[in-house]
C-alpha cells in the first residue's frame, strides 16, 4: 500500500500520545439492507484517547499520498467520518507536490473543523512538537507488528478468524460500547475450544481481545464511577450496571423475562434464565476494584497491547515500562483474568496471565529488572512478526531506592505472596459486600503512579 508509511506515522504518534491506536478500521452502515457487513469505506488510523473526565474520545486519522489531492476534499471526507463515529478531532497527513503547499485558508477551514492539516514532510516537527522532544520515531510499537496479531494468527488458524474478524472490525462499528462490552465476550466464546494457552501466539490473541473488552469496561467504569463513586454495597452495583449494559432497567427487565420464557420453554435449569453477563458476581468485583482508581481503566488497553506484544515476540513480559504502576498492572491482571473467565478458555490460559503479571508486579516491588519476570519457556511460536530490539518507554520515571532482588527464584516467591496461586483469586462473591482492590498490592518506598 502506498500509504502505508503514512499510516506507520500516525499509529505510531497516537500510540506515544498513550493513545489507544488501529489501523485501517473498515466502516459499515449500521443497520444496513444485508444480512452480512457491507464495507463502505476505512479508517486509515482510527484512535481513542482518554479524556480527564473518564472519557473515550475518539480520533480519526485521515493519509493519502496522491499529489493532486484537494486538501479540502479530504478534510471534508475526514468530518463525515468524524461525524459518524463521534469523533472529538482528526489529522488528515498529505503527500503534496513541493511547488504546490498546502493553502493556508484550506488549513483555517480544517481546523474549524477540528481537524489539523498535515503535509507529510512536516510532520516530524508536528510529532517533535507534540511528543517534545524526540517525537514518537524511537517508539517500540509499530502497525505491522500488531497485524501479526490481528490478522496473521487467523490466517494460521482459520477456526479463530471469527474473533480476529470481530476485534478487527464490527468491535468499532458497534453503536456504543455496551454493546461491545456484550458482543467482545460473546464472540469469544465461540473458539473458546480453538485456544490453545501453550501457544504465544495464541495467548497473545486473547490479550489483544481482553484489550478491546477493556476499552469497553473504562467506558462502564467511568460512568459508575461518577454515579456511585466507590460503592460497595452490591444490589446498587448490580443494578446501575445492567442499566447500562441493557440500555435501561426496562429494557434489562423486558429482554431477561423473553429470555427466562425460552430457556423454561426448552426444559432449561434456572440458572441459565439470566441474561447478566457470564461470570457476573466477578465482573461486579471487577468494576468494583476499577473504581478505585478509574483513570487507570482508561490506560489497560494500551497495556494489553503492550503485553500482547510482547508474549506474540517472547520478550521480556512488560520490560518496556520504566515503573509500572503496580495498580495498573493489577487492574490489568484482573481485567484479563475476569475475560478468560467469562469466555470458558481453558484453565491454563488464567495461570499463565496470572503468572506473568504477578512476576512483572513482584519484580517492581522489590526493584528487580523487568527481565524478571521473562515468559516462562514454552515452545517457540510460528509468528511473522518482525523481531527488533526496542528501546524502553519511559511511562513513569520517578526514581527509587528500592532494593535489587537477589534472583528470579524470589521474584517468583513474591508474586506468589501478591496474588496467591489461586485461579479464583476473584470468584465467589455471590453475597456480601464488595471489597476493594487495593488489598495484597505492595508498598514501594517511593510510589511511581502513571498519573
Amino acid at each position: 500500500m502506498k500509504d502505508a508509511g503514512q499510516k506507520e506515522l500516525l499509529y505510531r504518534h497516537f500510540r506515544a500520545r498513550g493513545w489507544y491506536a488501529l489501523t485501517e478500521v473498515p466502516v459499515y452502515n449500521r443497520g444496513g439492507a444485508f444480512g452480512s457487513k457491507y464495507l463502505i469505506t476505512d479508517i486509515d488510523v482510527f484512535a481513542l484517547r482518554p479524556s480527564p473526565d473518564l472519557r473515550w474520545q475518539a480520533v480519526i486519522g485521515d493519509c493519502k499520498t496522491k499529489k493532486g489531492e484537494s486538501p479540502a476534499n479530504r478534510v471534508l471526507w475526514a468530518r463525515s467520518l468524524m461525524d459518524q463515529f463521534g469523533a472529538a478531532s482528526g489529522i488528515v497527513l498529505l503527500h503534496r507536490d513541493p511547488k504546490k503547499a498546502i493553502e493556508p485558508d484550506h488549513k483555517l477551514f480544517a481546523q474549524k473543523l477540528g481537524i489539523a492539516l498535515i503535509e507529510e514532510p512536516d510532520f516530524e516537527l508536528y510529532d517533535r512538537a507534540m511528543l517534545y522532544p524526540s517525537g514518537s520515531k524511537t517508539f517500540p510499537e509499530s502497525a505491522a507488528r500488531l497485524q501479526a496479531i490481528r490478522m496473521g494468527i487467523c490466517e494460521r488458524f482459520p477456526k479463530l478468524g471469527l474473533l480476529s474478524e470481530y476485534i478487527n472490525a464490527r468491535a468499532w462499528n458497534e453503536p456504543d460500547h455496551f454493546m461491545l462490552l456484550r458482543n467482545s465476550v460473546g464472540n469469544a466464546l465461540k473458539v473458546r475450544n480453538e485456544i490453545d494457552p501453550a501457544r504465544h501466539d495464541h495467548l497473545a490473541l486473547v490479550l489483544e481481545a481482553a484489550g478491546v473488552f477493556a476499552v469497553a469496561l473504562a467506558t462502564c467504569v467511568g460512568i459508575v464511577f461518577h454515579q456511585h463513586l466507590q460503592t460497595n454495597e452490591r444490589l446498587a452495583l448490580d443494578g446501575a450496571l445492567k442499566t447500562l449494559i441493557w440500555g435501561g432497567r426496562e429494557q434489562y427487565d423486558y429482554i431477561s423475562g423473553m429470555w427466562a420464557r425460552i430457556i423454561e420453554a426448552k426444559g432449561g435449569t434456572e440458572e441459565n434464565k439470566d441474561v447478566s453477563l457470564p461470570a457476573w458476581s466477578t465482573f461486579l468485583q471487577l468494576v468494583r476494584s476499577h473504581t478505585d482508581a478509574p483513570h487507570f481503566s482508561f490506560q489497560i488497553p494500551q497495556l494489553l497491547r503492550i503485553a500482547a506484544l510482547d508474549v506474540m515476540e517472547s520478550r521480556p513480559f512488560l520490560a518496556s515500562l520504566i515503573s509500572p504502576d503496580p495498580m495498573l498492572m493489577k487492574l490489568g491482571m484482573l481485567t484479563v483474568s475476569y475475560f478468560i473467565d467469562a469466555c470458558r478458555f481453558p484453565s491454563d490460559t488464567k495461570a499463565r496471565v496470572r503468572d506473568l503479571f504477578g512476576r512483572r508486579i513482584a519484580s517492581v516491588a522489590v526493584g528487580a529488572p523487568p527481565e524478571s519476570a521473562l515468559l516462562p519457556s514454552r515452545a517457540p511460536a510460528d509468528t511473522a512478526a518482525t523481531r527488533t530490539s526496542s528501546p524502553e518507554v519511559e511511562v513513569n520515571a520517578t526514581p527509587s531506592n528500592r532494593t535489587p532482588a537477589n534472583s528470579r527464584e524470589g521474584v517468583t516467591n513474591l508474586a506468589t505472596v501478591l496474588i496467591g496461586d489461586r485461579s479464583d483469586a476473584v470468584s465467589g462473591l455471590s453475597s456480601g459486600p464488595i471489597s476493594s482492590a487495593k488489598d495484597a498490592l505492595p508498598a514501594p518506598e517511593t510510589p511511581a503512579r502513571n498519573r
